[in-house]
C-alpha cells in the first residue's frame, strides 16, 4: 500500500485482525517490545547490511556490503 501513497494505521490493522480472531489478548500480553542491543564499548557489537545487487556500466553486478561498529554509529 505504501508504494501507492496510501497509509494504513496500525490500530486499524490491529482492530481488523482482532475482530477476525487472529489475535489473542492472552498471547499478546506475553510478548515484549524489541529493545535495541547497546554495548558500552566500541567493537563490542557489529552490524552488517547487504544491499540488493545492481548492474554497473561495464555490465557486471555490484553487491554493496556495509559493516559498521554499532556503538560508533549511534
Amino acid at each position: 500500500m505504501q508504494q501507492y501513497g496510501e497509509h494504513i494505521c496500525k490500530n486499524n490493522v490491529y482492530s481488523i485482525l482482532h475482530r477476525r480472531g487472529c489475535i489473542r489478548i492472552e498471547e499478546s500480553r506475553k510478548c515484549r517490545a524489541l529493545t535495541r542491543s547497546e554495548k558500552d564499548a566500541c567493537n563490542d557489537i557489529w552490524q552488517a547490511d547487504l544491499k540488493g545487487g545492481f548492474r554497473m556500466e561495464d555490465g557486471n553486478y555490484g553487491y554493496p556490503l556495509t559493516i559498521a561498529d554499532d556503538r560508533s554509529t549511534l
